[in-house]
């Protein structure tokens, strides 16, 4: 007899890679904390994640939830939704030098880039004395120490 043979034909659709960072880490600083912008070039107007890493190591993830009006006004992006600013306690880092560095991500598909610049921090630990309630004998005083 004649054999037959049933053929199986499979369509597997390979995603491209829709992403391209373009953004600035444009300051670090204890007052201010650490601030910048990500836009995804192929996608303007998605909101990205951003992760900022101190020597090389992830400290904090989150969205680019803050206005940015200036990438609307000069065309890099169709909403303002692009900005970033994280406080530096945030990252939960001990006293030393850093150096700063984000990127940003897709968050569909945890592609990632570096943004451009690098910023350097230093974080010395305090030092000083505080005194609270300090008004003996009436009172039991509390002194912490700070070294």
């Amino acid at each position: 007899g004649a054999s037959e043979f049933l053929t199986n034909i499979f369509s597997l659709t390979i995603p491209q890679n829709n992403f391209q960072a373009q953004g600035y880490l444009d300051s670090v600083s204890l007052q201010n904390g650490i601030s910048g912008w990500a836009v995804n070039k192929l996608n303007p107007g998605q909101t990205l994640n951003i992760a900022i890493l101190a020597n090389g190591v992830e400290k904090y993830r989150g969205p680019t939830d803050i206005d940015r009006t200036d990438l609307v006004t000069l065309g890099i992006a169709p909403n303002p939704k692009h900005g970033y600013r994280v406080t530096v306690s945030s990252l939960g880092l001990p006293a030393g030098t850093y150096e700063i560095k984000v990127k940003g991500i897709d968050p569909l598909t945890g592609a990632s880039e570096f943004l451009e610049n690098t910023f350097p921090l230093t974080l010395v630990a305090p030092t000083g004395s505080i005194k609270i309630n300090n008004d003996d004998p009436y009172t039991n005083s509390t002194s912490v120490r700070l070294s």
